[in-house]
């Protein structure tokens, strides 16, 4: 990507952050899941800044533009940020401030920090919010301002679940087994509800196995278990024969992948929750 249309996509967030009142936008690298990789979809980062390493930050801000990446990428880094403007902060390297402490130091009262609040972990957005209590500023959250933007951006695909044929021989205990340990554990800790997130979980749980994040066997999916069922949310391309077919044995019903966020919101006040 050449640096030119970087600038130029850059120049079109800032007018839409200008249009939404967002003073600081913040892109990291991340999926509805927290994974290390992430797939085409979620290549927000790389597509405002060019740079394409698999670790990095982006912050948008009325002054400056800063990228934050890991000393595996300070060359490659510096090489795909030239000529964009975008301002390279060293992680972990002297005097290099944190995105906390950066955003400490500028970000006045009255003020708005954005982010898409889906790739963003609870605990960062929680930590950001202590460091800055100090200050009187808003948290925007609810919406990804790419999608009004990446014109041609790669369609959110979900491929067809795997599901190994000797389930025992391939991960030691069935998906049954695992589910009374894991309702065991909740019983010990008092919860009625575990939301799981993350692929590597549910893959290991469910003993399935996908194809939709590049050199990561996982496919896109959440879970709830509770003490008496357990749900398995996928999008309806991702279902298979083989997958209904296990899933009615283990006794887990396949909901829409899209409907998880709405069953979260609706569970009962008074339950008490894993996550």
């Amino acid at each position: 990507m050449n640096s030119e249309s970087v600038v130029k996509r850059l120049n079109a967030l800032k007018t839409l952050m200008k249009q939404k009142n967002i003073d600081y936008y913040l892109i990291p690298t991340g999926d509805y899941h927290g994974s290390e990789y992430v797939s085409e979809y979620f290549k927000v980062r790389e597509f405002f800044s060019g740079f394409t390493g698999s670790n990095g930050t982006l912050l948008v801000g009325p002054v400056e533009t800063c990228l934050w990446t890991d000393g595996r990428y300070f060359i490659q880094a510096e090489k795909e940020l030239e000529f964009t403007g975008i301002f390279l902060q060293k992680m972990g390297e002297k005097d290099v401030p944190t995105i906390g402490e950066y955003l400490k130091a500028r970000v006045k009262s009255g003020e708005t920090i954005g982010f898409d609040g889906k790739v963003v972990t609870a605990s960062f957005g929680r930590k950001l919010e202590k460091l800055l209590e100090e200050i009187e500023i808003r948290f925007f959250y609810e919406e990804d301002l790419a999608d009004g933007l990446w014109i041609d951006r790669p369609i959110f695909k979900q491929n067809e679940i795997i599901v190994p044929n000797d389930e025992i021989g391939l991960f030691g205990k069935s998906t049954v087994c695992k589910l009374e340990e894991v309702r065991e554990n909740m019983k010990k800790a008092n919860v009625n509800v575990l939301f799981l997130s993350k692929l590597d979980d549910i893959m290991w749980l469910f003993n399935i196995r996908g194809k939709d994040v590049e050199c990561n066997p996982v496919a896109f999916c959440f879970a709830m278990i509770t003490l008496d069922s357990a749900c398995l949310f996928v999008a309806p391309e991702a279902i298979t024969k083989e997958l209904r077919v296990k899933m009615q044995n283990d006794n887990v019903t396949l909901l829409m992948y899209q409907d998880f966020f709405t069953i979260a919101d609706a569970i009962n006040s008074q339950e008490r929750v894993w996550i």
